[in-house]
């Protein structure tokens, strides 16, 4: 049995992740068998009761891997260390993790055939607002973070002659359960604003959650002589500025907002203040995410997407910021 053939098992590292879940429920209604690597298998958060064999381990600790992988016909590794107090945190688990689980791959009695891996833009960086940005350009990656994304993505390339190997870079992934773009939403829903950070004209390439879900899946049965050679964006391929998605966001909540532009020294002071009183845990708003927000563009080229995964479920973003705000709302995280 090959990835390609039809559903076979597949591990996913993140399970209980935004993009982790959403892939698990989806690839159980396609018939896989899903394997889950959970470093807390008593906290299944939105895995809830599906039906997915866990095997307990961390990728940063390589002997709890071999298990894990061994077995499987694919692994998509979806686990990212977000957030964190120093560049070392982001380099351990982000790189030196993907190695690990790597290792375990080529080194196992019944290895898996592929490994498709959840980067990010951020490892390549943001671009001018006249063009996107395609495989390509050179990486310039702006914050440790998308730094430590790219150092992964650099082990993955040193594998790709022992296992085939997938990189897909989302942009800012947004759906229901997300808790990172979802400030946006609470922000407008409690205060009645549409905030607005630098330039109301950046421009922001952004993905549905269930439009990268179904990425994903390509990545993992296209067949084995038509990979992609180059990282693949992950994006709606029509990008839109700061202005248009609050508007979208404001016609969805169903109320007026009012525009509030916050000009660059302040969201840095902003991102500096809540950096001083985080304490010993990372700030979830920090100077570096204020750059990514300050940036003029995080347009991405995804046409080689389309063409090489014959990718074509592209939900429209009016539908896609409906349907998440309707799940914050049954989910009671805004009124």
């Amino acid at each position: 049995m090959t990835v390609s053939d039809k559903p076979g098992k597949v591990l996913i590292t993140g399970g209980t992740g935004l993009v982790g879940s959403h892939l698990a429920e989806r690839l159980l209604a396609l018939g896989y068998s899903v394997r889950c690597l959970l470093r807390y298998p008593d906290r299944r958060r939105w895995l809830g009761d599906l039906p997915v064999e866990v095997a307990p381990g961390d990728i940063t600790v390589p002997s709890t891997l071999p298990q894990a992988v061994d077995g499987v016909d694919a692994v998509v590794h979806a686990a990212a260390l977000t957030k964190a107090k120093s560049p070392k945190e982001y380099y351990l688990f982000n790189a030196i993790g993907t190695r690990n689980l790597l290792e375990a791959c080529v080194d196992a009695p019944s290895p898996p055939r592929r490994f498709v891996f959840c980067s990010s833009q951020a490892a390549v960086g943001p671009t001018l607002l006249n063009r996107p940005r395609t495989a390509q350009d050179p990486p310039n990656p702006i914050t440790d973070y998308g730094n430590s994304k790219l150092e992964a993505e650099c082990e993955i390339t040193r594998f790709s002659d022992k296992i085939e190997t997938v990189i897909i870079r989302p942009t800012a992934v947004f759906g229901p359960r997300d808790r990172d773009i979802f400030i946006y939403f609470k922000t407008m829903a409690k205060w009645r604003i549409k905030p607005i950070f630098g330039s109301s004209q950046n421009m922001l390439s952004s993905i549905y959650v269930k439009d990268l879900i179904e990425i994903l899946i390509k990545a993992l049965s296209v067949p084995g002589d038509q990979l992609p050679s180059q990282p693949l964006f992950a994006a709606d391929p029509k990008p839109c500025s700061w202005a248009e998605i609050t508007s979208l966001i404001e016609k969805s909540l169903g109320y007026r907002c009012i525009t509030v532009v916050f000009p660059a020294f302040m969201v840095m002071l902003f991102a500096s203040i809540s950096e001083l009183f985080a304490g010993k845990k990372p700030s979830p708003f920090n100077r570096q995410k204020a750059r990514e927000m300050l940036a003029s563009s995080w347009w991405c080229d995804v046409q080689p997407t389309i063409n090489q995964l014959k990718w074509n479920s592209i939900t429209p973003l009016d539908e896609a910021i409906r349907a998440t705000v309707e799940w914050y709302r049954e989910q009671s995280w805004i009124k």
